[in-house]
């Protein structure tokens, strides 16, 4: 059974799905169609979230922590920042953890989550 909220998965598993979709293009491809920020709770995750989905829509690869570390500079919000920044370094330290777990459960969730709002 999905969960209701990206919430109910735990922090842990929202920065290990932020990681999935920032190293694994193949993932990001499958879900981009049902991707959207308004599952994360986090404004830093939304933010991530945005970025991952804006570069995708214009160069269809994944964004690269370069890029991201530019577009963080020119955010107004320093708290903001910090978070990104925070979240980014998390994200990449456990993009590796439990992937295909990750992959699976989050794409069901973001297709019921679909399923929802279209019913």
């Amino acid at each position: 059974m999905t969960l209701q909220t990206l919430s109910d998965y735990g922090s842990a598993f929202q920065v290990k799905t932020l990681g999935a979709l920032l190293t694994r293009k193949e993932f990001l491809q499958n879900i981009y169609d049902i991707l959207s920020d308004e599952h994360f709770p986090n404004p830093a995750h939304k933010w991530i979230i945005n970025e991952i989905l804006k570069y995708w829509h214009k160069y269809n690869t994944v964004i690269s922590m370069d890029t991201l570390k530019i577009e963080v500079k020119r955010l107004d919000n320093e708290i903001l920042q910090t978070s990104i920044i925070e979240q980014l370094k998390e994200a990449y330290r456990h993009s590796d953890d439990e992937l295909a777990y990750v992959e699976e459960e989050f794409t069901s969730f973001c297709k019921n989550q679909q399923l929802k709002m279209h019913s």
